[in-house]
């Protein structure tokens, strides 16, 4: 059932994000579809700013929230010092806190940041992988997998970059969008 709930969060999140008038008639049906789904709490919060935020308790006291401008306190990994954050995701489970969320950092530093994520996950204790996938420039990616044996924890990192404006003399700016996904084994 707590997948079910994820699937629906991210769903209303997307069709949220474009914002209207009907904002309020939108959370309220959208909290009846998800009560009726999953038979818990809703709440969906709109701010006057695009940012929306959706919490979800189910009947075994298990609690997702999605959305927002800012990631929780208890977010796992270590995040630069300048970042927007795109979607952000965390659930309480049985196994323990999921987490999965993507930023943008702004500048070219797929290569950088992807070593850093991969440093930090050995030395948390992770069997880390890494594998890039195709080519180079806007068209490739960094993928970090990486599991700890003694707590179960699965971390998932993917490194890539995007276009996102051009300058006054018509120049490419990027900004390296990063993923990341924390799971117990079992969640």
């Amino acid at each position: 059932m707590r997948r079910l709930w994820f699937v629906v969060v991210l769903a209303l999140l997307a069709a949220a994000c474009g914002g209207s008038v009907t904002d309020r008639v939108a959370e309220e049906v959208a909290g009846q579809i998800v009560e009726q789904a999953g038979g818990g709490n809703v709440d969906i919060d709109t701010s006057g700013d695009g940012d929306i935020t959706v919490s979800l308790e189910g009947e075994d006291g298990s609690v997702v929230q999605a959305g927002g401008n800012e990631l929780p306190d208890d977010f796992p990994f270590p995040l630069p010092d300048e970042y927007e954050v795109g979607m952000n995701v965390s659930q309480d489970g049985p196994a323990g806190s999921e987490f999965f969320a993507a930023i943008r950092v702004p500048g070219d530093e797929v290569d950088e940041t992807a070593e850093r994520y991969a440093t930090w996950l050995g030395s948390e204790g992770f069997q880390v992988e890494t594998a890039e996938y195709g080519g180079s420039g806007t068209q490739g990616w960094v993928s970090i997998s990486a599991e700890r044996a003694d707590d179960g924890i699965i971390a998932l990192v993917d490194v890539s970059l995007e276009e996102v404006a051009n300058d006054d003399d018509g120049n490419l700016i990027y900004a390296t969008v990063v993923s990341f996904s924390w799971a117990p084994r079992g969640g």
